[in-house]
């Protein structure tokens, strides 16, 4: 696996962050609904979060078709989220 700054992002780490992230999401979004009704914050906040792991994948300097998964494929599966919205 490719070593990023000095320890090794394995595809579980990435994959539970990605959870992690949406569990949040949905926490907030459910949290909307029982106050102000439908929540319309949840592919927002998607997009931002996809637009955060695109500057840090280039911030980091990780390449976007490597082996392992990066904030490369976190930034493609949080924009495929915003775009079901």
């Amino acid at each position: 696996m490719r070593q990023v700054s000095g320890h090794t992002m394995g595809a579980f780490s990435v994959a539970a962050r990605f959870g992690l992230k949406l569990a949040v999401f949905l926490l907030v979004c459910a949290f909307q609904w029982v106050v102000l009704g439908p929540p319309t914050s949840f592919f927002a906040l998607a997009g931002l979060s996809g637009a955060l792991c695109l500057s840090l994948a280039l911030w980091k300097g990780e390449r976007p078709f490597a082996r392992s998964l990066t904030y490369w494929d976190e930034a493609a599966w949080f924009g495929l989220v915003a775009c079901l919205g």
